[in-house]
């Protein structure tokens, strides 16, 4: 590491070659107000991120009250952001490094949080492990790969100043933490990094001197990305992958290594994992934002039903010969449900009782947590009243089911041929669904003209469905899109990823299926082979419970 500071900025000057250089260091270290300075001193534009105040898009939320997949969808979304937005740039400008920042500042948060206090050693930020750290990890070495190739030069600004908020949103120790974790991971890859201190005259002399010098000479190269190790024959498996974006065609068979239970994990072999929405929009490319950090093909699915093989340390609740049913997050480096393999944490899984047929326990994790988070978020009391767009539709299903239990009045909407389902369901008041979301809505209002107090929008119906619902009631989006405030009316955001309990809901979600209270819902089983065929069956509409594949 090499260091540089002078006493008096030089006049500005033109730069004399291409210089690619990313200013480092601490959150609120001064990087952007210097190459602000630099910029504007030497002519170089400048390419620096928005406010960490912004995790996973939508909604600003405080970087404290990110949930760990909103940290992941962070650094993922930055990563993609910062990437396109300085490829856009001509051959020379500034950075504030934020290819490098998002990534530090997430596996900090995530290994001690925003505040640890003095004693937390730096060890326990490297000693960070879980799901969510391996995600982060993997992010890493992208993000590291990405900062090495595109910029010729990293200048580090150290922690000199304290935070002038006056209420920080981060400790003074976390600084110090993440500006090792910084230095280290930068000087581990051998990058030369050049270190400036003193007071902003003396940081801007010594930035623009060093743009002078043709920092280009000091380019370091790129780590070539080191090819997997051979994989033994018996470790191997076969998955649903995507590997380029595009019609149900794209969908193959492909070949992955067989993942191994990690501590707080269980090994499941894959009997069936059904075919969700969201996974049409992973192959369609909708989300490819997420999972654009790790290597294609990539696999969908949501939830899996199986067999434990293997249980990791820590695991007591789960043993190998275990029926399950299981959570899957297909946005990570191992994928999603649709293997004959997957590695879950323990709290994603559970035992299946013995009235569960293990096939068919398949489409019910997914959609089950996700009517169980949207009837959390609404909290609405016995004998409340409760509207469910597409009821007849898997996730509407269980809406109406579990609503019922909870003992709540339950309207749904249907079309004449889906009627009798929904009633078999358990709805009080099927509404005739319209021709357009505003003609559906009005059929709500007509059915309960003071409004509703709450509704679940499983088909999306946007901002129509607020038509329904009365003042100062509340809404559950179960897919993102914007709605406007009015008339006092709480809107939700179901994520199922986020759901805060899975373990238990998945539990009760099991026992009621078990009781009869819950109806699993089989459109179709099908060989993995025909993935494209349960894709494209999916996408025509009007498929009345879940397409499972089987392995």
């Amino acid at each position: 590491m090499t260091s540089a500071t002078a006493p008096d900025a030089p006049a500005p000057a033109a730069v004399r070659a291409p210089a690619k250089i990313a200013v480092v260091g601490a959150y609120g270290a001064g990087k952007t107000s210097l190459i602000h300075a630099a910029g504007a001193a030497t002519g170089l534009p400048s390419a620096h991120g928005t406010p960490m105040r912004d995790p996973a898009g939508g909604a600003a939320k405080p970087l404290e009250e990110a949930t760990e997949p909103e940290l992941v969808q962070l650094v993922v979304r930055r990563l993609t952001e910062r990437v396109l937005a300085e490829a856009a740039l001509p051959g020379a400008f500034l950075s504030d490094g934020s290819l490098l920042h998002e990534w530090v500042y997430a596996t900090v948060r995530l290994a001690v949080g925003l505040h640890p206090g003095p004693d937390v050693p730096y060890e326990a930020v490297r000693a960070g492990a879980g799901p969510y750290r391996e995600v982060l990890d993997h992010l890493g070495r992208e993000v590291l790969h990405r900062a090495l190739s595109g910029y010729d030069a990293f200048v580090h600004l150290p922690v000199e100043f304290p935070l002038g908020d006056p209420v920080p949103p981060i400790s003074e120790h976390f600084r110090a933490l993440s500006d090792r974790l910084l230095l280290d991971t930068l000087e581990r890859a051998g990058a030369t990094v050049h270190t400036v201190t003193g007071p902003p005259p003396q940081r801007l002399a010594a930035l623009t001197a060093l743009i002078e010098a043709r920092p280009r000479a000091v380019r370091p190269r790129p780590l070539p990305s080191p090819p997997p190790p051979p994989t033994p024959e018996d470790h191997r498996m076969h998955a649903i992958g995507i590997s380029q974006y595009g019609a149900p065609e794209v969908l193959a068979l492909v070949e992955r290594p067989r993942p191994s239970a990690a501590p707080g994990e269980v090994l499941v072999r894959v009997l069936a994992a059904a075919v969700n929405p969201t996974d049409l929009m992973l192959r369609s490319g909708e989300l490819g934002p997420y999972v654009a950090a790790f290597a294609p093909p990539h696999t969908p699915g949501m939830d899996a039903s199986g067999e434990v093989v293997e249980v990791g340390p820590g695991v007591t609740d789960l043993a190998p010969g275990d029926r399950v049913m299981a959570f899957v997050n297909p946005f990570t480096a191992a994928g999603g449900a649709q293997a004959e393999y997957v590695a879950v944490p323990a709290g994603h899984a559970v035992r299946l009782p013995d009235e569960l047929p293990t096939r068919e326990a398949a489409g019910l994790p997914m959609n089950g947590l996700t009517a169980h988070q949207a009837l959390a978020l609404l909290d609405l009391a016995p004998g409340a009243t409760l509207a469910v767009t597409g009821g007849a539709g898997a996730l509407g299903g269980y809406a109406v089911e579990l609503a019922r239990h909870r003992g709540l009045r339950v309207l749904a909407d249907a079309a004449d041929a889906d009627r009798a389902l929904l009633e078999r369901l358990g709805a009080d008041v099927v509404v005739p669904r319209g021709a357009t979301p505003e003609a559906t809505a009005a059929a709500y209002r007509a059915a309960a003209p003071d409004g509703v107090d709450g509704l679940v929008d499983a088909a999306v119906l946007g901002a129509p469905a607020l038509d329904a619902v009365r003042d100062g009631g509340a809404l559950v989006k179960c897919r993102p899109y914007e709605l406007p405030e009015t008339r006092g009316i709480r809107v939700h955001q179901a994520f199922v990823v986020d759901h805060p309990d899975k373990r238990a809901a998945l539990a009760e979600l099991a026992a009621l299926a078990a009781g009869g209270a819950v109806t699993l819902r089989t459109a179709a089983l099908l060989p993995a082979a025909e993935a494209a065929r349960a894709h494209a069956l999916l996408e025509r509409g009007g498929v009345r419970g879940r397409l499972i594949l089987t392995f």
